[in-house]
């Protein structure tokens, strides 16, 4: 069949036939049959059909394309190498993610609260700590306070700001709305993905907010941009794992305000207990042994690595090798929580409220 048609002639095995896209129509059909029988090979049946819808549409998305006379063999080819499945559906499930992360931008821009809650609070943080705290307290190895303070004030606002994460997943599944979501042909990820990845956004605004304000305080960086750089993405990848952690606080409870108060209880313990605020050395002896070894105190002694330069800062700080970890761990978790079905008691109440109606 080499050189008859328009194309490479394809096998398809569940089938038993061979596709040969052809350009000169029924005219290929002579020539087609001498070659057959001048090889030996005994046929069933041999077809000639013009164009589907399908073949227009497989030859759009890089299969053969029709022939000039829009005649072909058949209608489909098996998928190529070079657009397998797996890829078609990672492009789709990307493609939903940004979808609903859009949905979520949207939501914290037309709220005034939520837009308040994140610009607000950030500041409050370093003007607040920085003027309380900031005669009174002494430093090791930072001439200003605010150099010391301000890597954990990133990871103190982060927290916080996470916990709105659980309380939006809680409230969009009281309202119905990840009812909805599952109903469409969307990818499963897609609703728990979208929101850590508008959480990414807010974090990064948080975290630039912070950096300005702190600025004219006397903040400076004094290791270079790319270390800059870097202690900005590590503050927005520990963002990540709150955000996913909350997440998952928020598919266990199932309600906004119990959401609200489990996302913060953890962070109010740890960040307070670190050496965010004063160093390890100041506290008591029993509260050193946990201060040392808990993940927020890692995770601010790389960020003021980051910012200060020092002895501190060595490549295989724990916290840079222990955060993408933390962001994995905290990613399954959230995805195997949201896959859970609604216990049946919630099922009965909305169904009781009527609640189960077909999206616009």
């Amino acid at each position: 069949m080499a050189g008859l048609g328009s194309g490479p002639p394809v096998r398809q095995y569940a089938e038993g036939s061979v596709v040969l896209p052809v350009a000169s129509g029924a005219r290929a059909l002579p020539e087609l049959a001498r070659r057959l029988a001048a090889a030996d090979i005994t046929i069933a049946d041999l077809t000639l059909r013009r164009p589907t819808l399908d073949d227009v549409f497989l030859s759009l998305t890089g299969r053969p394309a029709a022939t000039a006379e829009g005649h072909r063999m058949t209608t489909m080819a098996p998928a190529r190498a070079e657009s397998p499945a797996l890829l078609r559906e990672a492009g789709h499930a990307a493609q939903d993610i940004t979808t609903v992360t859009g949905r979520n931008l949207r939501r914290l821009v037309r709220v005034p609260t939520l837009i308040a809650f994140a610009t607000v609070q950030p500041a409050l943080f370093v003007l607040l700590f920085t003027y309380a705290f900031g005669g009174a307290i002494h430093t090791p190895g930072a001439t200003h306070y605010i150099d010391y303070l301000l890597p954990g004030l990133f990871v103190l606002a982060i927290g916080f700001g996470a916990s709105q994460t659980g309380v939006a997943i809680a409230d969009d599944l009281a309202s119905g709305i990840a009812d909805r979501f599952r109903s469409l042909p969307i990818a499963g990820s897609a609703v728990l993905a979208g929101r850590a990845a508008a959480d990414v956004v807010r974090n990064l605004f948080v975290v630039s907010l912070m950096i300005a304000i702190a600025t004219p305080l006397g903040f400076r960086f004094h290791v270079g941009a790319a270390a800059a750089l870097a202690a900005v993405a590590l503050a927005v990848g520990v963002g990540v794992a709150f955000s996913w952690l909350n997440l998952l606080v928020g598919l266990a409870v199932r309600d906004a305000e119990s959401a609200g108060v489990a996302g913060l209880f953890p962070v109010v313990i740890l960040v307070f207990t670190s050496s965010t605020l004063v160093p390890v050395a100041t506290m008591p002896g029993w509260l050193q042994a946990f201060a040392a070894h808990q993940p927020v105190t890692a995770t601010v002694d790389a960020l003021r690595a980051l910012c200060l330069g020092g002895p501190t800062t060595r490549p295989d700080h724990p916290a840079r090798a222990r955060s993408p970890r933390l962001d994995r761990r905290a990613a399954r978790l959230g995805r195997a929580a949201g896959r859970r079905p609604l216990p049946p008691r919630h099922l009965l109440e909305r169904r009781r409220r009527g609640d189960f109606r077909a999206a616009p």
